[in-house]
Order: structure tokens, then C-alpha cells, then sequence
């Protein structure tokens, strides 16, 4: 420049030397100046230039969208290194681990990832991991690429298991099995069934009802039956069941009994065993329950009380007393005034207090020692009783009436 400042045209490049030595460049610098005559000066300069370590930029897709199951590479990285070293390929982030990247920078599943199991770290079908790039100058030189991978569903055909050889006799009934047992579909989707082939022969018949699969046994003899799975995509998958079919053994008849003779020998002396007696065990001494006791029930005894006065009229009252006495100690008698001689009546006399319930026991006076007295005042008794009642009544008839 007019300020003295020495500079390249284009950045020069080591790997692509432009100079006529290479990386050596010659120039002369010659100044002059603005004089009368003008006077210059020139100066020779060697410009050499030196080894930098240098690395491009990374390139490749940042977003990608792939099928599910797919193990193939799904996208390959590319920088450019000026020095031509050697890269060294690597992964970070979080779902790193599931995949790989080799030296060619070509990204890969380290397996099947599957749809309808998400395995990324935020448990979906996003994964999100970074590429990385490094040279081998001095020094290192690094690029980095943020890359997200989402997995897309795709129709999967049906899975089946091994099916199990069977063995069948004609006297059995049919075997019956449902095949969803031995038939998945990964997708979840609902599956149809049929027979490849033919599926009715002299040896087995089978059928299908609502995925149910049943093979009745006919005869002896072996035969294998195909049986087809499709989902509802169209994808279908395929497998066999070998039958063996045997008649069953015959039942044996059994031999007719042969009776052999029994020889006549001399009996063996017949030993009698001697039963060892049992000691007895004393029954246990229960102690009498001694006899119940019945005290003799005293005789019936009957009381009268006359009144005080001892004088008979119409209206006197007469008072029989029972009561159950002990014979040995009867009740004291009460010998009665004469009655010549009446009694004046007191205020409060025995026999009001007996009505009154003043007093545990009246006190009684024996009328009639004797037995045939005793009997004539019971039928006296009686027949005041029936007087009194009748004259009641009548009385109160007349009562009503009027």
C-alpha cells in the first residue's frame, strides 16, 4: 500500500502454493520519490509461508426421518480437512448410544428401534445425539453438528412361534387350540386366519371358527396342515402343523385261569398263640349320691274363731283358718269362755286385728274336738255359705229390676 504495508493479494495456501519456490515468495520493494530528477530505492523480500492447521466445516443432514426396524446407514457426514489428516468420527448427546458412526462419517441405528417401543431418552421417537469431527493437527481441530433422528411406524408382518408336533389317537376327540397363543402382530392390529392348502384329508380334519383352530383325528397315518396369518395391511405369515394320527392298542383278553391241583401233604403243626391278658384297669369309685329326704307333711288342721260376744245372731261372722302344721308341734287351742258369762267387746279385738292383717297368725279356739263334730260344722259352713250367697243374689236382682 502508498503507507509501506506489504500484503497477499488472496490468503495464501499452504497445501496449494502459488509461488515459483512453493511456499517461497520473492518480491522487491522499490520506493520513490517526488523529486526533480526523482529518486527511488529498491529492497529484495522473501515471504515464506508456514504449515497452519486448518479444518473445514462439517455437512451433512441435521434432521432426519427414518422407518422403523431400519439397521442401514441413515445418513453420511463429510469435512473437509486441509491438510489431508486422518478424522476421527464420534457421537454425543443423549440417545447417543443408540447409534454409531464410522470412519466414513456414515450414522447407523446400533439396532432396530422399534415404534411401538420408543426408546429415547424422552421416551418418544425423537432421539437427539451430536457428530463430531476431529483432525489430527496441532492442534486438534474439532466441528460439531447437532442432529435429530425421529422414527416413523411402518406395517409390520405377523410373528408365530413354533407350533407343536401332535400325536392323536382315532379314539380321541378333536384338539382344539387358539392361535393367537402362537400368532402376534407387532402393530397390535387384529389378525385373519386361514389354511394354505387343503385342510380336510383321510387322515385329519381341520377347521377354523373365529380364530379357533380344531383337527379332529380320522385314521392312522401323518399329515401337516398350513396355516396363514393377515394383518390388516396385507402382510401375512405362514406356518405348519404336523399331525400324527395312530389307531389305538386293543385291549388284551384275558388268558382263561388254569386250576392247578393242590398236593395233599402232611399239615405243619398249628401253633396256637396264647393271648397275653390285658391288665384291667379299676374303674373309678363314683361316691353314692345319698338318698333325698321327704319330711312327712303335717296333717290338715282346721281353726274357727267365734265372736267375741259369744253370742249368736244373724249377722255373726265365722272365720276358717287352714294351715299345714307340723304334728309334733300343733298349734295351741284356745279353750272359749262359757257362755253364761259374756265378754264385753274391746275397742280393738283379736279378731278385727286378724281381719285387718295386723297381726302373722289369729288366734283360733277349737270349736269341736271331735271328729264327727268336726265334719257337721263343714256342712253348716257350707250351707251359710249358700244361704249368704243366694240372699245376694236376690237381692240384687230386686236391685236391678226396681
Amino acid at each position: 500500500s502508498q503507507n509501506g504495508v506489504l500484503s497477499f493479494r488472496s490468503p495464501p495456501d499452504y497445501e496449494n502454493p502459488e509461488g515459483r519456490q512453493g511456499n517461497t515468495y520473492w518480491v522487491i520493494v522499490q520506493a520513490d520519490d517526488d523529486g526533480r530528477p526523482s529518486e527511488y530505492d529498491v529492497h529484495n523480500v522473501r515471504v515464506t509461508v508456514t504449515q497452519v492447521n486448518e479444518l473445514g466445516e462439517l455437512g451433512g443432514d441435521a434432521q432426519l426421518s427414518v422407518p422403523e426396524n431400519n439397521i442401514e446407514a441413515i445418513a453420511q457426514y463429510l469435512i473437509e480437512d486441509p491438510e489431508n489428516g486422518t478424522i476421527t468420527w464420534s457421537l454425543s448427546g443423549p440417545d447417543a448410544s443408540a447409534f454409531q458412526i464410522d470412519e466414513q462419517g456414515n450414522l447407523s441405528p446400533v439396532a432396530a428401534l422399534d415404534f411401538e417401543a420408543p426408546g429415547s431418552s424422552a421416551e418418544s421417537n425423537v432421539h437427539t445425539l451430536t457428530v463430531i469431527a476431529t483432525d489430527d493437527g496441532e492442534p486438534e481441530l474439532s466441528a460439531e453438528m447437532g442432529v435429530s433422528v425421529t422414527i416413523n411406524n411402518v406395517n409390520e408382518a405377523p410373528l408365530v412361534g413354533d407350533m407343536p408336533e401332535l400325536d392323536l389317537s382315532t379314539d380321541q376327540m378333536p384338539w382344539i387350540v387358539e392361535l393367537a397363543m402362537y400368532f402376534t402382530d407387532p402393530d397390535g392390529d387384529s389378525l385373519a386366519y386361514d389354511f394354505s392348502g387343503q385342510n380336510i384329508t383321510d387322515v385329519a380334519l381341520a377347521h377354523l371358527q373365529d380364530g379357533t383352530m380344531s383337527i379332529d383325528p380320522v385314521s392312522e397315518g401323518d399329515v401337516s396342515f398350513y396355516v396363514v396369518a393377515t394383518d390388516s395391511g396385507g402382510l401375512r405369515v405362514v406356518t405348519s402343523v404336523s399331525v400324527s394320527v395312530t389307531d389305538p392298542e386293543p385291549v388284551p383278553t384275558p388268558a382263561p385261569a388254569v386250576i392247578a391241583p393242590v398236593p395233599v401233604s402232611t399239615p405243619a403243626p398249628v401253633t396256637v398263640a396264647v393271648p397275653v391278658p390285658t391288665p384291667a384297669v379299676p374303674e373309678p369309685v363314683l361316691a353314692a349320691e345319698p338318698e333325698p329326704t321327704f319330711a312327712p307333711l303335717p296333717p290338715l288342721v282346721e281353726r274357727r274363731i267365734r265372736n267375741q260376744t259369744q253370742e249368736s245372731d244373724s249377722v255373726s261372722k265365722v272365720i276358717v283358718a287352714f294351715a299345714l302344721e307340723p304334728v309334733d308341734e300343733p298349734m295351741a287351742e284356745v279353750s272359749l269362755p262359757p257362755a253364761a258369762k259374756p265378754v264385753a267387746p274391746q275397742k280393738i279385738s283379736p279378731i278385727d286385728t286378724v281381719a285387718a292383717g295386723h297381726s302373722p297368725a289369729p288366734q283360733l279356739a277349737s270349736l269341736d274336738a271331735s271328729e264327727g263334730g268336726l265334719s257337721m260344722w263343714l256342712i253348716l259352713m257350707l250351707v251359710l255359705i249358700a244361704l249368704v250367697t243366694a240372699g245376694y243374689t236376690v237381692r240384687m236382682c230386686v236391685i236391678h229390676r226396681i
